[in-house]
Parts: C-alpha cells; structure tokens; sequence
C-alpha cells in the first residue's frame, strides 16, 4: 500500500489475479496475462481504499456527526461529510464503535450516483479489529470480499507485484 495490491480471487472453477504496481497494473486469468489499461489501472487504485478501514480517506469537508439511525435491531452513530459533489456517511455501531457502512453520492451533471461498502465479520488481527468480509454495491456492481488469512505489517518479496511473464494472447 498505497500503490501496490496483488488480489487472488475465484468464481467458480475459474481463479484470476489483479496485480497493481504503481502505474501498472495486470491481470491473470486462465493461464493468459494481460496488461491493464490505464483506466482499469485508475480504478484498481482506488479499491485499494475498500481494503484499509483502519484510516479513513481525507475529505475535503470536515466531518461532522449527523445524528443516530437505526438499521435492523442495530443503532449506529453516523458522521457526515458534504459538497456540492459528494456526500459521504460513515456509519460506526454505537455498541462496538466499530465503522460498519460507509454511503457515498457522487453528484454529477449526469445525476447522483450512489455507492456503499459494508464491513462485517470484525476479528481481531494482531491486536487490531478488522473486517474479514466487505460488501461493495454501486447501481452496476455488487462485490463481496471474504478473507481468510489477513496479516498486518508482514513483508512480501517485492518480486511479486513485477510484471509476469507474457503469455499467448496477453500483452
């Protein structure tokens, strides 16, 4: 982090992997490796943020508290942040204080665009609690990370997140 990510995933039967570094990015699907376009690129940089609810992200406008709400049985203290282009509430269990929800809008010219991700499954990971389950949705997607093996400050060989060797049919 903050540039780097290496992500094995699978659906079904078929296993991928994203790798991220830098400005560069590539992705490993059915024994092909292929370069990723600057935009996807652009966009894998941005999920890292999904994979580090310890810090929030700055906001340009300071957050404030905005009341309680209730979801389900659980109540939830929720902190709000506002611009003309983007609202964004965080939503932390009054009980635990742990972050549950983040909702944004992103308010563009072509309308409001909303999004979320939910964090659930909390453990404690060298001495810390974090979520071993995320939930992203925006109008066109619907993404749930589940982790089973989650380390913190452990060192990775740098060789990892190197470009892979090409294959037929990739870049």
């Amino acid at each position: 982090m903050p540039d780097k990510l290496l992500l094995q995933a699978s659906t079904g039967n078929q296993k991928f992997q994203q790798i991220l570094n830098g400005d560069h990015g590539w992705t490993i699907f059915q024994g092909r490796t292929m370069e990723m376009p600057p935009s996807n690129v652009g966009g894998l940089k941005k999920q890292i943020n999904v994979f580090s609810p310890i810090k929030l992200p700055e906001t340009v406008a300071p957050r404030k508290t905005s009341g309680l709400e209730k979801i389900g049985d659980r109540t939830f203290a929720v902190v709000e942040s506002r611009t003309d282009s983007l609202l964004e509430r965080l939503y932390f269990d009054v009980n635990t204080g742990l972050l549950y929800k983040i909702y944004n809008e992103t308010h563009t010219v072509l309308g409001t665009i909303p999004g979320e991700i939910v964090f659930e499954d909390y453990r404690d990971v060298d001495g810390v609690k974090i979520p071993l389950q995320m939930i992203t949705r925006t109008p066109t997607d619907r993404s749930h990370f589940a982790f089973w093996d989650l380390r913190l400050n452990s060192s990775m060989d740098s060789s990892r997140f190197e470009p892979p060797s090409p294959t037929p049919g990739g870049k």
